[in-house]
């Protein structure tokens, strides 16, 4: 296995300036550029009226083909041809009241097709500019593949680690010093792993885990003989997993070796053999089901007496159903909450060696079945999230179900916000007629509304909403909601100063304003005191991408504050790609342009880039200057951590994050009220960190911090929230800058009904630590300038 495959990526061609990656031209004809689905952007000049693109097409297939206007004044117009130079179908405006144009066309022969794009009247017209073309395609036949290979992309773990393949040794060795030592080792789902690690037993009595990339321990561990340990485990998803070798006592040297033993996924109706053994007394099989789904497994021991264990598992290792049989044979009945993948475990519980054999029957949900609200385009509805989960149908289960009707490439978005007043935490999942899950979000940004932006239908047909709340069927969150249900491009709304950003593709750019007083709006802070709003946030964390990825910040009104307004771009997360990816900002100021990055000015960032400006508004009435034109810098990682936003995080939830010398400070926020009695738990996973956490409110000033608890490395305390609104929750290390521990944690806030004031002996620390952590945020801003367009 190579460490790094190559990476898909959906191609994009920057038209114009630059020149074509891969052009093909006729002897007397304009180049033709071939493409891929995707977005590419381009320029409609008098000099250059017309560009041409060329795609492979499948019998059956749809092509979705959109030409939108990006700057001046361009009427697009669309052709598409055959390969014999024939025309197909052309069109002008798509719809009613845009000039914008689109082609739905599907192909009755397999073939290369041709796309003409260009402008109303063609030769004689007189309208230019920029515009983004679109293409997309859908159908029975469709076997485009645009889904990223997780093993292509390089493994995100918070330590030093060795890559381990299959069949192959690696060493190490473990002592009083260097406690862990961590090894990577790529699979597929469904992979039964096998890792045998090889000592000597007079010098070390070592530990061996495999964690998931969520750092959840997923191994089982059987001593087989002195001087090796083994640890056996089924990979649930494919991807990469963090071997973590650690000592009980002693030091020495050590070799690990991984086998993979089986492919272990198990479908509807089949009948697997399997046998127990003395290292082996639990087997795991991986399922692949979707909501609602029942799920029958049945167990047989071919040993008379030997009483098996079955059990159903998420991914989590949370129990769904489990049986052990009083005679041979166990039966087990699930109903999957939530579609994807689960663990089938087949277990003897007397760890002696047997055969078994294991059927699996999967009752899909009948949708048509299904309470569901027909749902319209650009319609408002609202609902209730029941209070008491599962108890009956008119309780909804948590999950209250929309139907609606959509074509290939239509951009829908979905929004869902919680009534004021109530605990509802508000999640939303968008399906195919079948309840396969094409997107979801839970917070958009840092509020708990939920949103999904611009997806791409990928066919005509049927689609579900599930407005939902967090943990589904099993939340316990309750209440009234709104949902709207739109399609079609993002309109941005006015205001006396807007900053429009537009990128392609599914990175995470994000877009941060800081205004005259030090406020910044971001996908962090969606609202600033004196009027910044954030209207929309895209690709967040990866979470949801977006076909159209837009960000838009804006004052209302006709004025906004006078000062100097800081404006970065920035690339903050690798989703899918690694290149650079290029993007257009608009600022305007009561509707005049200010400050400009047309896609002509081929504008790119890397990951972890940003683009930084600033502008100026003398008084409220005036028109706004430029103070900075912008440049590109690379900011440090700990000035990533403290200034790129605060990650949202929830009552009851845990997060992982990775303290490093590079970065010795996280931060994350939440919404709390007066009275709450809060704890804030952080626990090492790995390495050597000693955690300290902090609890600041929202004008960043200590409340609480606790080093040690309990006698151990760990921290955690417990206080008491003085008011309603922001707090901030801070995981550093003992030394902060100057420490030297490192490593991975887990970060734990709850929140107890009632509970006891605050403890002094956990939430106080020395001042001089207390003070050091206040000035994490305050780092040296030098960054280093790699470009200035």
């Amino acid at each position: 296995m190579k460490w790094l495959k190559s990476l898909l990526i959906i191609g994009i061609l920057l038209i114009g300036a630059s020149s074509p990656l891969s052009a093909q031209t006729a002897e007397a004809g304009p180049p033709v550029y071939p493409i891929t689905p995707g977005n590419v952007e381009g320029n409609i000049s008098e000099a250059n009226p017309y560009v041409y693109y060329s795609f492979e097409l499948e019998a059956g297939q749809t092509a979705t083909i959109d030409m939108v206007t990006t700057s001046g004044d361009l009427d697009p117009f669309l052709t598409l041809y055959d390969a014999q130079e024939e025309i197909l179908t052309d069109n002008d405006d798509a719809e009613g009241g845009t000039r914008n144009a689109r082609i739905r066309y599907t192909a009755e022969e397999a073939g290369l097709y041709t796309i003409e794009a260009t402008r109303f009247e063609q030769d004689s017209g007189t309208t230019t500019g920029t515009y983004r073309l679109s293409l997309l395609l859908s159908g029975t036949n469709n076997t485009t593949d645009d889904t990223i290979d997780p093993l292509s992309i390089p493994p995100q773990f918070g330590v030093d680690y060795r890559l381990l393949e299959f069949e192959q040794f690696g060493a190490g060795r473990i002592s009083a010093t260097t406690t862990n030592q961590y090894f990577v080792l790529g699979g597929q789902q469904g992979d039964f792993v096998q890792v045998v690690m090889s000592y000597l037993p007079n010098e070390l009595t070592p530990l061996l885990t495999i964690r998931s990339s969520d750092l959840t321990v997923i191994s089982r561990v059987t001593q087989s003989e002195a001087g090796t340990l083994t640890v056996y485990a089924t990979l649930p998803r494919t991807g990469w997993y963090l071997l973590d070798a650690s000592r009980e006592s002693g030091a020495g040297d050590f070799a690990l070796y991984a086998t993979r033993l089986a492919d272990t996924v198990i479908t509807s109706g089949e009948t697997l053999q399997g046998q127990w053994g003395a290292e082996t007394p639990a087997i795991s099989y991986i399922i692949n089901a979707a909501i609602g789904d029942r799920v029958l497994a049945t167990l047989t021991a071919e040993s008379n007496g030997l009483q098996p264990e079955l059990t159903i598992y998420d991914l989590d290792f949370n129990a769904l159903a489990t049986r052990q049989a009083s005679d041979d044979t166990a039966r087990v009945r699930a109903i999957i909450p939530r579609s994807g993948p689960y663990i089938v475990q087949a277990r003897n519980p007397r760890g002696t060696a047997g055969q078994f054999s294991l059927n699996l029957r999967i009752n899909a949900l009948d949708v048509s079945k299904l309470d569901t609200q027909d749902a319209n385009y650009n319609k408002n509805y609202s609902g209730v999230i029941a209070p008491e989960p599962g108890t009956t149908a008119q309780d909804n289960d948590g999950i209250v179900y929309y139907r609606f009707e959509g074509k290939a490439g239509d951009l829908v978005s979905v929004q869902m916000q919680a009534a004021q007043g109530t605990t509802l935490d508000p999640y939303l999942i968008l399906t195919d007629a079948n309840l396969n899950e094409l997107a979801f979000n839970d917070n958009v940004g840092a509020t708990r509304h939920s949103r999904i932006s611009q997806f791409a239908l990928p066919a005509d047909g049927t689609y579900y909403i599930l407005a939902t709340r967090v943990g589904l069927q099993a939340g316990t969150t309750s209440g009234a909601y709104d949902l709207q249900l739109t399609v079609g491009q993002f309109t941005p709304t006015p205001g006396a100063l807007t900053v429009t950003l537009e990128w392609q593709g599914d990175a995470d750019l994000n877009l941060f304003v800081r205004s005259p007083d030090g406020q910044t709006v971001s996908w962090s802070t969606p609202t600033s005191d004196d009027g910044g709003i954030l209207q929309i946030d895209s690709n967040t964390g990866c979470q949801t991408p977006t076909a159209a990825p837009v960000e838009h910040v804006y004052w209302p009104g006709t004025t906004a504050p006078p000062g100097t307004y800081t404006i970065w771009v920035w690339y903050q997360q690798v989703c899918t790609r690694r290149d650079a990816v290029p993007f257009t900002l608009n600022v305007q100021v009561d509707g005049e342009e200010v400050l400009q990055i047309a896609p002509e000015d081929n504008m790119a960032l890397l990951p972890d880039q940003r683009y930084e400006a600033a502008i100026r508004i003398e008084e409220p009435t005036a028109p706004g200057s430029v103070v900075d034109p912008g440049n590109i810098t690379t900011p440090s990682a700990q000035q990533r951590a403290s200034q790129g936003g605060d990650t949202l995080i929830t009552y009851g939830q845990s997060v992982v994050g990775t303290i490093s010398d590079d970065v010795y400070a996280l931060f994350y926020q939440f919404q709390g009220q007066a009275g709450d009695v809060i704890t804030l738990t952080a626990n090492q996973i790995t390495g050597t960190l000693d955690p300290i956490v902090v609890l600041r409110d929202d004008r960043e000033q200590n409340l609480a911090m606790n080093d040690d608890a309990n006698s151990s490395s760990n921290a955690q305390l417990t206080f008491t929230l003085p008011e309603d609104g922001r707090y901030i929750a801070a995981v550093t290390r003992f030394g902060l800058r100057d420490g030297a521990t490192t490593g991975d944690f887990r970060l734990t806030l709850t929140r107890q009904a009632t509970g006891p004031e605050q403890d002094e002996e956990t939430a106080q620390e020395p001042a001089d630590q207390e003070g050091a952590v206040a000035e994490i945020t305050a780092e040296d801003d030098t960054t280093e300038q790699t470009e200035t367009p």
